[in-house]
């Protein structure tokens, strides 16, 4: 909406602001979302049975073991895109953090969209010479899966950016 069409139609609220809000909020309730600005990257893998959670934010890395899990969830609420590459590790704190799916980024998903199916991590670490035993480790190698292009088993393939919109608008 161009500056000039949109002062025109904020004559029935209070403030610019009030018009901007509302416009957001319908917005939202269609589908749109805003570009995200922050994100953080997050594995799960079970260790000696126990679940082990690791988030990376910008170069800052964290484990999570299930007792403090919900410390790690509050970090997650703050930023806008959270990065995973299988939707698998989701599962471990939907009941905790439902609102997950409104900004969980999978790159497996996206992988198999373009090329039918997607490989496991560890097959990716393979490729890129990279490690992926420890948490931080497949933390890095999802990070370094966010620069294009992707080399796979199946070929090469540009993933759109994380910030785009996760659904179609209505």
């Amino acid at each position: 909406i161009e500056d000039g069409d949109f002062e025109r139609l904020t004559g029935i609220f209070q403030s610019r602001e009030e018009a901007m809000g509302a416009f957001l909020s319908v917005a939202m309730e269609h589908g749109w979302e805003e570009v995200p600005q922050t994100y953080c990257i997050y594995h799960a893998q079970e260790a000696n049975g126990k679940l082990m959670a690791g988030l990376k934010f910008g170069q800052e890395v964290n484990i999570y073991e299930q007792t403090t899990v919900e410390q790690m969830v509050q970090l997650m609420a703050r930023v806008h895109r959270v990065v995973v590459y299988s939707s698998d590790v989701v599962t471990f704190i939907k009941d905790i953090y439902p609102e997950i799916d409104q900004k969980v980024y999978v790159i497996a998903r996206e992988i198999a969209r373009k090329l039918g199916k997607a490989p496991e991590l560890e097959e990716l670490a393979k490729i890129y010479g990279m490690p992926a035993e420890s948490l931080e480790d497949k933390l890095k190698l999802i990070e370094k899966l966010l620069q294009n292009p992707v080399r796979t088993p199946y070929g090469e393939l540009e993933l759109p950016p994380f910030s785009y919109p996760l659904a179609e608008c209505e």
